[in-house]
């Protein structure tokens, strides 16, 4: 399929790199190679780490296409997207300007992926996001983890006091080894979505265990207080 005119396309390999209107190429290749630089050196996340924040999507074949052109779409309302597409069908969106920015536009991606029927994918709903690239990982632990472990550690006393209910039986979560554990259904709640909480004030996680696997849920903060919900994309 032919690539939306709006988009500056580059082939590396088995990657379709893609720019928006208002992004150059080379400002996007010297934050990576300084990032990379920085963690390399210092063993710690650079500020580009902490503010990159990326959208991760395995796509189905035949919805390949329609991505593509919905990319163009996007590329008009958010000039400054960005991102790569594999031929094995990765789609990988980065922003370089924070969570906020991030999120808004997945916000906006999961409301138009349900209008355009692209999600489900391989009957999942949740659209992943995470901070920095996986390649980190093996150096700083977890991304949810880099935040206190790096830059404020007092994110573990204060998620060690927040409440909350289980949003399925309404029971009072308890600590369980390390994690927020409803005692009626067993749903958890990791301690790295409650440091993600701490610092952004909402999060989303899917349930990987137990009898709500499958379930995506929104978790936000009030005070020292959890609203835990259950989020249905597309209405479902």
């Amino acid at each position: 399929m032919k690539w939306p005119s709006n988009l500056r396309i580059e082939r590396r390999g088995k990657w379709v790199m893609f720019y928006g209107p208002a992004v150059n190429p080379k400002d996007v290749a010297g934050y990576c190679q300084d990032c990379r630089s920085s963690v390399l050196n210092s063993k710690r996340p650079s500020s580009h780490a902490l503010n990159c924040w990326k959208i991760v999507v395995e796509l189905e074949d035949e919805k390949r296409n329609k991505v593509i052109e919905w990319l163009g779409r996007a590329a008009e309302f958010y000039n400054e997207l960005t991102g790569q597409l594999s031929d094995d069908n990765i789609l990988i969106l980065y922003f370089q300007k924070g969570w906020k920015y991030m999120w808004s536009f997945r916000e906006f991606m999961i409301k138009e992926w349900c209008s355009l029927k692209i999600l489900p994918l391989k009957s999942r709903y949740f659209i992943p996001y995470r901070r920095g690239g996986s390649y980190y990982d093996s150096i700083l632990g977890s991304w949810r983890y880099w935040y206190v472990n790096y830059v404020d550690s007092r994110l573990r006393e204060k998620a060690s006091r927040l409440k909350a209910e289980c949003p399925f039986d309404g029971a009072i979560l308890e600590w369980s080894n390390s994690k927020l554990l409803c005692p009626l259904c067993g749903l958890l709640v990791p301690l790295g979505v409650l440091f993600e909480v701490l610092e952004n004030g909402v999060a989303e996680y899917e349930v990987k265990s137990g009898p709500r696997k499958g379930s995506i849920l929104r978790v936000q903060l009030h005070g020292n207080v959890l609203e835990i919900r259950e989020v249905r994309p597309c209405g479902l």
